[in-house]
């Protein structure tokens, strides 16, 4: 982890958490993930899932371990896929973020996820 993540990451909670109903935690994760290939990531997932929980007061956990497992089947797509393209990421954030927002039972659950692979696609270029 480089010492520019954290404050990101910080940051992208408190928007996430306050301002936006986005997965901003979830995309940059993500494309993290794809980018980077390391294992510190896990843990970290976990941590900002247990505050991402109690900011919107859900059981403690569910988002933890829905991005434990998103980013588990990521690295796991990795070995029979090219995942560092752009048809991965966006089929992949489609797919994460309807699940996620379904956790979280958002409403317009099918425009939302449009909008975060976009978001992840135009990130994941971006970087």
């Amino acid at each position: 982890m480089n010492k520019f993540s954290t404050p990101i990451f910080a940051l992208l909670l408190i928007l996430q958490g306050s301002l936006f109903s986005f997965p901003l935690v979830f995309v940059f994760l993500q494309n993290i993930a794809i980018k980077r290939k390391t294992e510190w990531i896990f843990p970290f997932a976990f941590i900002l899932g247990v505050i991402l929980d109690s900011f919107y007061l859900k059981t403690l956990g569910t988002t933890s371990l829905f991005l434990i497992l998103f980013l588990f089947a990521v690295f796991t797509y990795e070995r029979k896929f090219e995942i560092d393209n752009l048809t991965f990421i966006f089929i992949s954030s489609f797919l994460g973020g309807m699940v996620l927002f379904m956790l979280l039972n958002e409403p317009g659950v099918l425009f939302k996820s449009l909008l975060t692979s976009i978001f992840a696609v135009f990130l994941f270029k971006a970087w």
